[in-house]
């Protein structure tokens, strides 16, 4: 049964229902020994991303790059394991996506500060999840990425924006290739 685009603000995650569910990463490669990454193997890379900009930013030292780079990894695996067993908060963890129309996508959405960056800088991390109304028990991970929070709101949310494209064309695919598994 597809969502109509109207229901969109009231749907509900899967995140945020207290009972697990299958957490499947689909997105981008990431180097795993299994069919899918673990949370930690999909913190680990997403990690060694930012903390990479913010070093060649001047936001982060050499000495602060590895115990960054580690809180940033273990922040990421733990949300990912606090989505999979429905733990997140409604309206601040996890919000429906509206630019994704009648698609059941998600923003999962944490930020913390640094004191290992200069300034103490706040880091706004957003991952974009697919529910599935045909597999009922799966959290599909779509893409993670730091948001930009620099410049006027039109710009951040172009940049955002762009960001979630990247997300429903990964969902519109998995659907796809499962329609013609059927």
């Amino acid at each position: 049964m597809e969502e109509h685009a109207d229901t969109r603000k009231t749907r509900i995650s899967r995140c945020t229902r207290g009972k697990p569910a299958i957490y499947q990463w689909i997105g981008q490669p990431i180097k795993s020994e299994n069919e899918f990454p673990t949370p930690l193997e999909i913190g680990n890379h997403f990690a060694n991303i930012i903390a990479k900009d913010k070093f060649i930013s001047g936001a982060l030292t050499y000495y602060s790059y590895e115990a960054f780079r580690m809180r940033i990894a273990t922040a990421i695996a733990a949300k990912i394991k606090h989505a999979s067993l429905g733990m997140l908060a409604a309206g601040s963890d996890v919000v429906p996506l509206a630019s994704a129309g009648h698609r059941p996508l998600f923003e999962i959405r944490w930020e913390a500060r640094y004191a290992y960056l200069r300034g103490g800088a706040t880091v706004h991390i957003r991952q974009y999840v697919g529910e599935p109304s045909t597999k009922p028990n799966l959290i599909l991970g779509l893409h993670t990425h730091e948001k930009q929070v620099a410049g006027s709101p039109a710009e951040i949310r172009i940049l955002q924006n762009a960001q979630i494209s990247i997300a429903i064309q990964l969902f519109e695919q998995w659907q796809g290739a499962q329609t013609c598994k059927q």
